[in-house]
């Protein structure tokens, strides 16, 4: 499904930049915004074309999952497993946050008014990407990322 031009800028670039943000607390605990804005973007423009191609409904989530982890990984510096592991976990909790939201909104706005008001459209998507990026500092904030490398630290021999 296409994204008009006008809700990428003003959604689809924050959720993007949200989700980098989310990947970096988990790795790192703190956000480098040099490289959150380079993986943000990166993976903004490969959203946008990944939905331009007449894929199968669900297919163009896991090709998302691949390209936030690669892009993670040679801008972040993180190692491929965790790169893949935390954008899983982190598109999967954006899928939650759409149908929660979408949700709680839909008694408010149907999905075919929603797709054919671009404006609409933006203010109803609005509090996944800032659940999204209250995820990544409450995740930062609490420290959460010494769990997630807990789980990932390779066993001693």
């Amino acid at each position: 499904m296409q994204i008009p031009f006008l809700a990428w800028l003003l959604q689809g670039i924050p959720e993007s930049i949200a989700v980098a943000a989310f990947v970096f607390s988990m790795d790192l605990g703190v956000f480098s915004w040099n490289k959150v804005l380079k993986v943000g973007f990166i993976q903004a423009i490969v959203i946008y074309v990944v939905r331009l191609l007449p894929f199968t409904p669900g297919v163009h989530v896991l090709v998302l999952i691949t390209s936030l982890a690669l892009v993670s990984m040679f801008v972040g510096r993180f190692d491929f497993k965790k790169a893949a592991s935390y954008s899983a976990i982190i598109i999967s909790f954006v899928v939650i946050f759409e149908v929660v939201f979408f949700g709680l909104l839909s008694g408010y706005i149907s999905f075919k008014d929603m797709n054919e008001n671009v404006w609409m459209r933006i203010l109803f998507t609005y509090p996944q990407v800032i659940a999204v990026f209250l995820l990544a500092v409450l995740v930062r904030k609490q420290g959460l990322n010494r769990k997630f490398d807990k789980i990932f630290r390779s066993p001693e021999i």
